[in-house]
């Protein structure tokens, strides 16, 4: 099974699109996106594409973001999001609620931890728990994102280019 985990995109439609037609190309089986998404028209390019979505602090207009991942099928979590694919607990969250992240890593009850918020990409294993963070479309010098197979743990930092 393999997750495309992505964040941070704020508004940049061309470069979602690509990252959207890179995510289909890879097959994969899940979106996760982590927020900071900032207009509903950035989340068309995943139209047919299983999204789940956390929003992120620039992330100002809720309700908006909600019915459009309503309408594209999608689903939106609560702070964070948190599914069971492949025998493995998966939580995600934007990050600029550093007590949430940190409580999602420090519970060691989840196998992936991912989150936005800070557009520096990130692999870091603690404890049980593994730590991705698939970097950013914008303040970043190569916009990217994740691929992560879940069947043997391999992580593709994909980028996206203009």
């Amino acid at each position: 099974m393999r997750v495309a985990i992505i964040s941070d995109t704020h508004d940049q439609l061309e470069l979602v699109q690509r990252a959207a037609d890179l995510i289909r190309a890879a097959a994969v089986d899940c979106v996760l996106h982590c927020g900071d998404i900032t207009h509903p028209d950035s989340l068309e390019a995943f139209a047919d594409l299983p999204l789940h979505v956390v929003l992120g602090n620039c992330d100002l207009d809720p309700q908006a973001l909600g019915e459009t991942i309503q309408r594209l099928g999608g689903q939106l979590h609560a702070r964070f999001g948190q599914l069971d694919l492949a025998g493995h607990a998966l939580a995600w969250t934007h990050g600029h609620r550093y007590d949430l992240l940190h409580s999602l890593i420090d519970s060691q009850q989840f196998a992936f931890v991912f989150h936005g918020h800070t557009h520096l990409l990130r692999d870091e294993q603690i404890g049980a728990t593994r730590v991705i963070n698939p970097g950013a479309f914008v303040r970043v010098a190569q916009p990217t994102f994740a691929l992560l197979d879940l069947s043997d743990g391999r992580l593709i930092v994909q980028p996206v280019h203009a």
